[in-house]
């Protein structure tokens, strides 16, 4: 499968019309990884810094592409980046790759130190939880040692969703730890699935608990007030083009409840639970049967690139 990306003269395009006929002074660049290819990200800061444009934006990296790049990071911070989202998923080398990450937790200390010598804060160096092996200790173990390392940054815990068609998602699905098939749920707001030695219900509250500590923290609180990125934290989240993106969500937010408010009323709860059942049923059926197939030989354990090449090439923005 081939991605497009737009080019760097386009985007910085639009960044200097948003910011100079739009007044429009942050938003989300969003990228998967902003430091995946180096010297698109350099053309990037390159014409940023000859047109004179300061854009507050938050973007996504990865623990290893953070390392490997991490001198470019003062001048991204320069050039308006106020907020990294940054993947660590865990501390525990064990879970890293038991979910084939690819990192290890060395660079991800390196990687978060990195951002806090060029200061650019990590809100949300996030913590996966919920995987098959977790228990309630060793969850809160991450806790701790995540609070230890974060410094003064806001690390976030979210469920770990086993996105469908993946191996970790055939796993799960196998093992009939899935327990929400209402997929309009399926998001960071909560565990989908069960651990094999946790309940949901216990996955969601030790996330409760782990967010209130992060964010009350002296070292969190005082950091982001002491280097002024309180601001650009909130002009970031706030400003005109992502209020448009909140009320979206809100919007479709309420439809969910609304759809599911009215399958309740036609199909009542007894008939709507049969429903997910049969499909948690079927979910078990076939990661066995595609289990059965890798085995013989069949089927090898990975995604296919099932979108031809030219008809990737001519998708997207």
């Amino acid at each position: 499968m081939t991605l497009r990306y737009r080019s760097e003269g386009k985007v910085v395009h639009e960044l200097e019309g948003r910011t100079r006929k739009h007044g429009i002074v942050s938003g989300q660049l969003f990228a998967n990884d902003i430091l995946a290819r180096r010297e698109r990200l350099e053309e990037l800061i390159i014409q940023m810094e000859k047109r004179k444009i300061r854009y507050n934006f938050v973007t996504f990296g990865r623990a290893d592409t953070v390392v490997a790049n991490k001198d470019l990071l003062p001048r991204l911070a320069k050039i308006g980046l106020v907020m990294f989202w940054v993947g660590v998923e865990s501390l525990d080398q064990e879970i890293l790759d038991h979910v084939a990450k690819g990192t290890t937790t060395a660079l991800n200390r390196e990687a978060l130190a990195a951002c806090e010598e060029a200061n650019i804060p990590v809100v949300g160096p996030f913590y996966m939880f919920g995987f098959p092996q977790h228990t309630v200790e060793s969850i809160r173990a991450q806790r701790s040692e995540a609070l230890r390392v974060s410094g003064r940054f806001s690390p976030g815990l979210p469920a770990y969703i086993p996105t469908p068609g993946t191996p970790m998602y055939f796993e799960v699905a196998r093992k009939g730890l899935i327990e929400m098939f209402d997929y309009s749920q399926w998001d960071v707001g909560g565990a989908v699935a069960r651990t094999e030695h946790m309940s949901r219900d216990e996955i969601n509250r030790e996330s409760r608990k782990f967010g209130l500590a992060s964010v009350f923290r002296p070292s969190f609180i005082i950091g982001q007030l002491r280097n002024g990125t309180v601001h650009g934290v909130l002009q970031a989240f706030l400003g005109p083009s992502n209020m448009i993106n909140m009320l979206a969500k809100k919007l479709l937010g309420l439809k969910n409840r609304l759809v599911r408010f009215v399958k309740r009323i036609l199909f009542g709860p007894d008939e709507l639970e049969a429903q997910w059942e049969a499909a948690r049923l079927a979910t078990i059926s076939y990661a066995e049967a595609r289990a059965a197939r890798i085995a013989s030989g069949d089927l090898r354990d990975e995604q296919p690139a099932d979108v031809p090449e030219e008809r990737a090439g001519k998708s997207g923005p």
